[in-house]
C-alpha cells in the first residue's frame, strides 16, 4: 500500500476514534436546503436587471418574469452550458440560437443571448396567439420554452378530445401533458409526436412562477 493511502487510512481512523471518545458531540454540518440557498440569492440585487427591464416590454412581460425565466434557465450565469448543449443566459440550443442571430463569438454574451431568447419567446407567443388570455398565453409559452411546442400541442389536442380546456394550462392542458407518458394516450390518434416525459416541464412552469413571486417580494422590500 502506498504511503499516501496509509496516511489517509490513519487519519480516518483518528477521526473515528475522536468521534467515539467525545460521544459524537460535534454534530455534522447540515447542508442548507437548495430552496433556502435560492431564497438568499433572490433577495439580493438582480444581475442584468437593466437588460431585463429593457427587453421585457418587447414580449409584454414584466421584467421580473423575464428575470425569473432566466434564473431557472441559467441562474443568471452567461457562461452556463447544459449537458444537452444549451448555452448562455437563456440556455438556447445551438440551432435555436443561430436561428435568432447568434454565432460562436456572441452565444455567451449576455445581451446578445438575451436578445435571441426574446426573439424565441416572441416566436412562441405567435405560435400560441390563439390563446388570448395573457396569463394563460404565458403559461403555454413557458412550457414550450422548456419542452418545445410540439408536445404541448399534442397535450392541447388530448385536452380538447377528452373534455378539458386546451386554452387553460393548470389542471387542463397540463394534466394531459402528463398523460403523454402513458402508451394508451401517447398512441392516441390525435397525438402527432409520441410519448413524452412531462416531469421537468410541469415543474418548470411552477418554478418560474414561484421565482417570479420571490423577485417581486424582494423588489417590494427594497
Amino acid at each position: 500500500m502506498c504511503k499516501t493511502k496509509v496516511i489517509s487510512l490513519l487519519l480516518s481512523l483518528v477521526v473515528l476514534l475522536c468521534s467515539f471518545l467525545w460521544g459524537f458531540r460535534n454534530l455534522p454540518v447540515v447542508e442548507e436546503p437548495e430552496e433556502d440557498r435560492e431564497e438568499e440569492v433572490l433577495t439580493g440585487n438582480i444581475p442584468f436587471e437593466s437588460l431585463f427591464r429593457q427587453y421585457a416590454p418587447e414580449i409584454g412581460w414584466s421584467w421580473e418574469m423575464l428575470a425569473a425565466l432566466c434564473w431557472e434557465e441559467s441562474h443568471w450565469n452567461p457562461q452556463a452550458a447544459s449537458a444537452s448543449g444549451a448555452r448562455g443566459l437563456m440556455q438556447l440550443m445551438p440551432v435555436t440560437g443561430r436561428r435568432f442571430g447568434l454565432n460562436d463569438s456572441t452565444f455567451c454574451l449576455p445581451e446578445d443571448n438575451l436578445r435571441a431568447g426574446i426573439q424565441y419567446i416572441r416566436h412562441l407567443q405567435r405560435t400560441f396567439s390563439f390563446i388570448a388570455d395573457s396569463a394563460e398565453n404565458q403559461h403555454f409559452v413557458l412550457a414550450s420554452y422548456n419542452a418545445g411546442p410540439a408536445h404541448i400541442m399534442d397535450a392541447r389536442r388530448l385536452a380538447k378530445r377528452y373534455g378539458r380546456s386546451p386554452y387553460i394550462w393548470f389542471d387542463n392542458t397540463e394534466y394531459w401533458l402528463q398523460q403523454l407518458q402513458y402508451p394508451e394516450f401517447a398512441e392516441d390518434s390525435v397525438v402527432l409526436y409520441g410519448s413524452f416525459n412531462p416531469i421537468e416541464t410541469v415543474s418548470y412552469v411552477k418554478k418560474v412562477k414561484r421565482t417570479y413571486k420571490r423577485i417581486i417580494n424582494n423588489t417590494n422590500n427594497h
